[in-house]
């Protein structure tokens, strides 16, 4: 195995971790925060899709 394959190895690994933590964090929330979450989450990007220009 060369070192650029071995780097690749890694990097999928750790980017693969933290996509499996992201999902543990989400999945094993009790339904009570995930209820809080779902009523209190706002667009990622901060938009209001109801106003025509898409501003706050």
């Amino acid at each position: 195995m060369s070192l650029y394959e071995a780097l690749v190895l890694v990097a999928m690994v750790g980017v693969g971790g933290f996509a499996w933590h992201l999902y543990r964090k989400d999945a094993t929330a009790d339904p009570e925060t995930q209820q809080k979450r779902a009523a209190t989450s706002q667009s990622m990007f901060g938009r209001d899709r109801g106003k025509p220009d898409g501003k706050s």
